[in-house]
């Protein structure tokens, strides 16, 4: 039941970062979604590997599990973060010297 749920919150989420891209008028490129949607797959991939370690009655395996493949996730959140908000930046005059 909670894959189901993930999945709706993940289309809901999709939406509203495409509706949210239109209204702002930003114009993201292919990679910028493939770094979205490479975050969101290690996200989804450490909440199932750590899930998974702890039904297991393996405690030690879970939070490593979670660093293993939430650091990724958030490198690749971030990254895509940062380009969308360096485009958004005005340009700065040229320094002359």
């Amino acid at each position: 039941m909670d894959w189901l749920i993930l999945g709706i919150v993940i289309g809901l989420g999709t939406w509203a970062l495409a509706a949210w891209t239109r209204a702002r008028k930003l114009n993201l490129v292919w990679y910028e979604w493939l770094l979205i949607a490479i975050a969101v797959a290690f996200v989804l991939l450490a909440y199932q590997n750590y899930t998974a370690t702890m039904a297991e009655l393996e405690p030690q395996a879970g939070p490593f599990m979670l660093l293993a493949f939430g650091l990724p996730a958030l490198v690749c959140a971030v990254a895509a973060g940062f380009l969308v908000w360096r485009k958004q930046q005005p340009a700065r005059p040229a320094v002359k010297s």
